[in-house]
C-alpha cells in the first residue's frame, strides 16, 4: 500500500477546495479517499484509522502551519461579564446529561472563581447569556431540521449570532457589531412570525424594521413570563436603518448590551415557538430570575 503522502494531499486537498469542504474536515476527506484507491475497508472507529487521522492532520499542519483542525462548536456566542466578553461554545448533545452553563464559557478557572466570589450577579447574568445562545441554537436547530418555513431565516440568524461572538472576543474596535446584531434580531423575529404564519407582505408592510411592533406581536401571539422584558429591550434598541449609516455614538458596554440582547430576542423568538427553554429552569432552579437592562 502507498503511503500517505503530502503529494496525496495536495491532490484530494484541492478538489476538496473546489468543493468548498471545511478545512477542519479535510484530513479526515483525505484518509478516506486514500483507504477508497488503496482498496482497504477500515472500520472508521479503529485504531488504526485514528492514527491516519492523525497522520494526514500532521501533513496538514506542514501545508497549512497556522490551520485550525479542530471540529467548531454546533453553535457559537458570547457571555459578558462586565466590559470582557467570552466565546460560548455550545457542542452536540444526545440523550440525559447535566449540563452547567458555566462550563460552556471559554474563560479560565481562575478568571471564573474571581467573578463567583466577587462578582456573583454577572457571573448569574453570564449564565443567562449561555441560556440564550444554547436557547436560540438548539431551537433553531430543531425547525430547520423539521424543514420549517422559517428554515433560512433561522440560518441566517444563527450565523449572524455566530458573527457577533467573534467581532466581540477578538477586536477592541466593536462598532461593526451594531448592525449584526441588530440584523440578527429582525431575523429572529421574522423567523417567528413566518413560522406562526405571518406572510412576507404583512412584515414588509406592517413591521418593516421596527422591533417594538415585531415584539408587542410576539408577546401577543406567544405570551410568556418574560413579555415584559422582551418588550422593554426592544424599545431600548439603537434604530437598525440609522445605525447603517451613522456611527451609533454607543459605549462599549452599550454595545456589548446590545450583542446580548441579540441572543436574549433571538432565544426568546425560539423559546415561544419550540419546547426549549434553559432559562426558565435555571431561573426555577437558582430563584435568580433575569434582570435585563441597558448599561446607563
Amino acid at each position: 500500500m502507498t503511503p500517505l503522502n503530502m503529494e496525496f494531499v495536495r491532490k484530494i486537498d484541492a478538489k476538496l477546495l473546489q468543493e468548498d469542504i471545511a478545512l477542519f474536515y479535510r484530513p479526515e476527506c483525505v484518509v478516506i479517499e486514500w483507504l477508497k484507491v488503496n482498496g482497504y475497508q477500515e472500520d472508521f472507529l479503529s485504531q488504526y484509522y485514528r492514527e491516519l487521522i492523525i497522520e494526514a492532520k500532521n501533513l496538514y499542519l506542514k501545508k497549512h502551519p497556522k490551520g485550525d483542525f479542530s471540529y467548531p462548536p454546533m453553535f457559537r456566542g458570547a457571555a459578558a461579564i462586565g466590559d470582557m466578553v467570552y466565546p460560548v461554545n455550545i457542542h452536540v448533545g444526545y440523550g440525559e446529561y447535566r449540563l452547567i452553563p458555566l462550563d460552556l464559557i471559554d474563560i479560565s478557572e481562575d478568571e471564573l472563581n474571581e467573578v463567583l466570589r466577587y462578582d456573583p450577579e454577572h457571573a448569574y447574568h453570564a449564565i443567562y447569556n449561555v441560556c440564550d445562545v444554547y436557547d436560540f441554537g438548539y431551537g433553531a436547530n430543531d425547525l430547520i431540521t423539521r424543514d420549517s418555513s422559517a428554515s433560512d431565516l433561522l440560518k441566517n440568524a444563527l450565523s449572524n449570532i455566530h458573527a457577533t461572538s467573534r467581532v466581540l472576543s477578538d477586536s477592541n474596535n466593536i462598532e461593526g457589531m451594531i448592525q449584526i446584531s441588530l440584523v440578527a434580531i429582525e431575523l429572529a423575529f421574522k423567523a417567528a412570525f413566518i413560522h406562526i404564519g405571518y406572510g412576507e407582505g404583512f412584515m414588509k408592510s406592517e413591521l418593516r424594521h421596527n422591533f417594538k411592533k415585531m415584539a408587542s406581536l410576539l408577546v401577543k401571539e406567544r405570551p410568556l413570563d418574560s413579555d415584559k422584558q422582551v418588550i422593554e429591550v426592544c424599545e431600548s434598541l439603537p434604530d437598525l436603518v440609522g445605525t447603517r449609516y451613522r456611527p451609533s455614538e454607543l459605549t462599549r458596554l452599550k454595545m456589548i448590551d446590545v450583542a446580548m440582547a441579540a441572543q436574549f430576542i433571538a432565544a426568546e423568538c425560539t423559546r415561544r415557538i419550540t419546547d426549549r427553554n434553559l432559562a426558565a429552569q435555571i431561573a426555577q432552579q437558582t430563584g435568580f430570575p433575569r434582570i435585563y437592562k441597558f448599561q446607563k
